[in-house]
């Protein structure tokens, strides 16, 4: 069986999903408006969000098995500034540093996101 060399995440939960995402919904139709249920919904998809980014941004080669990585491996790699190969460091960069370009082109497509949403929201309120 393949154990899933130097990946993150629970890989054996992705073909689960689709099933959580229903699940959630349900939970935001039905909670979605109280300010505990935003809150939550917030501050659980900020940690996702930091962790995920963290173990696959820290060190350059993730360790075959490790209790736990975010700790144990990825958090004091990333601190210490070993940072996994990407964009940054094609230009010359390192460190922290090089993760300026991926910053810039993850808050420009945020905004343009946010930006196509207030466009489409304006038509459907004309």
């Amino acid at each position: 069986m393949w154990h899933g060399a130097f990946s993150i995440g629970p890989r054996y939960l992705v073909p689960m999903l689709p099933f959580m995402v229903v699940g959630l919904g349900a939970f935001i139709v039905t909670w979605g408006t109280r300010w505990w249920a935003k809150l939550l919904t917030a501050v659980l998809g900020i940690w996702s969000f930091i962790v995920i980014w963290v173990e696959t941004l820290g060190g350059q080669r993730f360790p075959d098995w490790t209790p736990n990585p975010l700790f144990n491996y990825s958090l004091p790699k990333f601190i210490g500034g070993d940072i996994a190969r990407n964009i940054g460091m094609g230009i010359g960069l390192s460190g922290h540093l090089s993760l300026v370009p991926l910053l810039i082109i993850v808050t420009g497509l945020g905004a343009l996101y946010f930006y196509a949403n207030r466009v489409v929201a304006k038509e459907v309120t004309s």
